[in-house]
């Protein structure tokens, strides 16, 4: 894929970033200007019979992740994953469920040492290339118990309170940490799907009021998985949030 067609950059456009914004590391611009980018995607996951929800999300300067993808997309042609075989998809893709039951574009004959071979170049091009991960998971059953009707109205379902976690988290990573300085704003790409589409928005723009720091903020859009391998990196830290059971229970105030 050309970078010009690549959903990081064609971002980067619509946001009005230039070049220079995307590529300088330091520089007085950065406060202004220069953002890293927060690419989220969901895990729904069933833990012994116990059904787990999480949101993982990671965070890297736009021009690393660009480097990222080319690295990325260079990793699934080197092991010649093929197309998931749905209309419209016209490149391979990494989506850890179908990877670890050997499903779809990864039902194949690989054995265990190629398996981990291919996840290990994933998940080291993720850590060369990205500053911190966030994975934030909830049990559903303790969601649907903890939250009064009001409140389980208002979030709608365990993937949006997970969300709101984890934009929260970037928000006050500089207030719990000392030396932890983000050049801000945040710039955000959530995974597409209608709900989201219709509810992620919301929940962006609440945490971006609710802050007090709406300059921290940039805009927030919506990327295809199978086409951007930022979203395929953090399906694979949402899938090992929820299978480690790294799970944080809802409480009640």
């Amino acid at each position: 894929m050309n970078l010009l067609e690549s959903p990081v950059r064609r971002f980067a456009m619509l946001w009005g970033l230039s070049k220079s914004d995307q590529r300088e590391q330091v520089s007085a611009v950065i406060e202004v200007y220069y953002p890293y980018n927060a690419f989220a995607d969901e895990s729904i996951q069933d833990r012994h019979g116990i059904k787990a929800t999480g949101v993982a999300a990671y965070l890297a300067t736009f021009d690393n992740w660009l480097k990222c993808e080319e690295e990325w997309r260079g990793i699934l042609r080197h092991y010649k994953v093929p197309l998931d075989g749905k209309k419209g998809h016209d490149e391979p893709f990494m989506h850890m469920t179908d990877f670890v039951a050997g499903k779809k574009q990864f039902h194949n004959d690989w054995p265990n040492a190629k398996r981990d071979a291919f996840m290990e170049r994933l998940t080291m091009t993720i850590s060369e290339h990205t500053i911190l991960g966030v994975s934030v998971s909830v049990i559903d059953q303790d969601f649907q118990q903890a939250l009064d009707s009001s409140a389980l109205g208002f979030w709608r379902e365990p993937y949006f309170f997970c969300l709101w976690g984890a934009i929260t988290t970037f928000m006050g990573l500089d207030e719990r940490y000392e030396g932890m300085a983000l050049p801000y704003p945040l710039w955000f790409l959530l995974g597409d799907r209608q709900k989201a589409r219709e509810f992620g928005a919301r929940i962006f723009h609440s945490v971006r009021i609710l802050n007090g720091h709406p300059e921290r903020f940039g805009s927030v859009g919506f990327g295809d998985a199978w086409r951007t391998p930022q979203i395929q990196a953090a399906d694979i830290l949402a899938y090992e949030g929820v299978r480690r059971g790294d799970v944080l229970k809802v409480v009640e105030n």
